[in-house]
């Protein structure tokens, strides 16, 4: 007798669509086969046909809580489970509760054990002067991830690559990594000066304030760093075509990973015609051509990983904002980035089936060192899955969004296939966007299977 039988279901693998039953057992998936081969289960569901994917990771997650917005576990975590992510990993805290004390990873720690509906990693950091490191080795071996988002821009980046590189150094050491925000600093802050002094308040200025060039050179920078430390890095929402070329560089430089988000994917300059600050984000959306070359890359395996960034200001928080220079950057994703990659990707065949699972659960796993308790169906592995249904087609609404966000950059996208159920270690927290677990269900997952990308 098993706990959990999902029968008539297809169960997509990196190796292709399986019409199979699976079997749960004590959170973990316990057999997989044809139905008259399955033991007894306490649960039943049939799934009529629908997909079932691994579940969802998100890599790169911004609830600040405790902390700088009005997000909390609670409403970030459901948010994750209605859009079918299983595991977040959330950036540092800022501000009071810059999480570079272990005091302080402690309380954050507390905090989302007691709200998360969805399993969650930490990251500490973030850097902003060189004793900020004094206790980051202690929060490692507590479990969390890596350093990040570190930032090689404004605002508050970290001070100058000697101590970027000393960070690295203890990432190493931990068997850790950086996640890095690569902009250059010092050709932002003219591009910037520049823009302002021409009297450039319009949406399109933010994006020419922070050219391409900008991230390509920090990308270079970072992978030469990352280098003479022999430390795993990571590239946070890579946005351009020379991002792009310059992470195909940087690899062979150095161990270093990449993701992209949906909006990078899917907005362009030419949106701010209609969404204005709504889409106001660093690094910021680009031209059609950025567009192109990240799906490119992101089919090919150069970019590894898809995530969120999610960073759920309010409406209101964006467009009254005094200028475009002063909009606070951030859009909330957490609950769109699956159905929109399967209906972009997959589903337009921009990706495949096997890029989707590699790039939503299996590179973020190993990459956050949580493989292989997490990223794959298979015997053994937490039972985290999400469950697709292909034959959905509806479109995204902000009235529906489970976060604080009052607003997304995509309502009203046309969508061909939904997160119908969404599954972490056997419990079925979220079901047709209806939340079936109490806050606190969610657990901690530790960097403890170490696993080199």
């Amino acid at each position: 007798m098993i706990d959990l039988l999902l029968k008539n279901c297809k169960v997509a693998l990196t190796e292709g669509i399986f019409e199979v039953c699976l079997g749960v057992d004590r959170g973990k998936i316990a057999c997989m086969g044809l139905e008259p081969s399955m033991p007894r289960a306490d649960k039943t569901i049939d799934l009529g046909g629908k997909v079932v994917v691994p579940g969802a990771i998100d890599v790169h997650v911004h609830i600040f809580s405790p902390g700088w917005i009005r997000e909390t576990f609670w409403t970030g975590t459901k948010a994750a489970a209605v859009g079918g992510v299983t595991t977040i990993a959330d950036m540092s805290s800022v501000g009071e509760w810059q999480t570079v004390k272990v005091e302080i990873f402690k309380k954050k720690l507390e905090r989302a054990e007691k709200e998360a509906v969805v399993d969650f990693s930490l990251y500490c950091g973030e850097i902003y002067k060189e004793e900020d490191l004094e206790e980051i080795p202690e929060i490692l071996r507590m479990g969390a991830v890596g350093l990040g988002e570190i930032m090689m821009c404004e605002p508050d980046p970290i001070p100058d690559s000697t101590v970027l590189l000393e960070a690295m150094r203890i990432a190493s050491r931990e068997r850790a990594f950086i996640a890095l925000h690569a902009e250059d600093r010092e050709i932002i802050q003219k591009s910037v000066e520049l823009m302002r002094k021409r009297g450039r308040h319009d949406p399109k200025a933010f994006t020419e304030s922070r050219p391409d060039i900008a991230e390509a050179k920090a990308v270079l920078d970072a992978a030469i760093l990352s280098s003479e430390a022999n430390c795993r890095t990571h590239i946070c929402h890579l946005s351009s075509e020379k991002g792009v070329e310059a992470l195909r560089t940087a690899k062979r430089i150095s161990s270093v990973t990449a993701e992209t988000t949906p909006h990078h994917l899917l907005l362009s300059s030419e949106d701010y015609q209609k969404l204005g600050p709504l889409i106001i984000a660093t690094p910021p959306v680009r031209e059609k051509n950025d567009l192109l070359a990240l799906w490119e890359a992101l089919s090919s395996g150069l970019i590894d990983a898809v995530a969120s960034d999610h960073c759920a200001f309010s409406r209101r928080e964006k467009e009254e904002a005094e200028s475009i220079w002063s909009v606070p950057p951030g859009i909330p994703g957490l609950e769109t980035m699956i159905p929109l990659l399967w209906s972009e990707g997959v589903r337009k065949g921009r990706i495949s089936l096997r890029r989707f699972i590699e790039a939503t659960s299996l590179r973020p796993a190993q990459i956050l060192g949580i493989y292989p308790r997490k990223g794959a169906i298979a015997l053994g592995l937490d039972a985290d899955l999400t469950v697709i249904d292909q034959k959905a087609e509806w479109r995204i609404g902000k009235e529906d969004m489970a976060c604080i966000a009052d607003y997304t950059p995509f309502d009203g996208y046309k969508v061909s296939g939904k997160v119908a159920m969404t599954i972490v270690r056997g419990e079925i927290v979220a079901e047709e966007g209806s939340i079936l677990v109490k806050p606190g269900y969610g657990k901690f997952v530790p960097r403890k299977f170490v696993s080199e990308p």
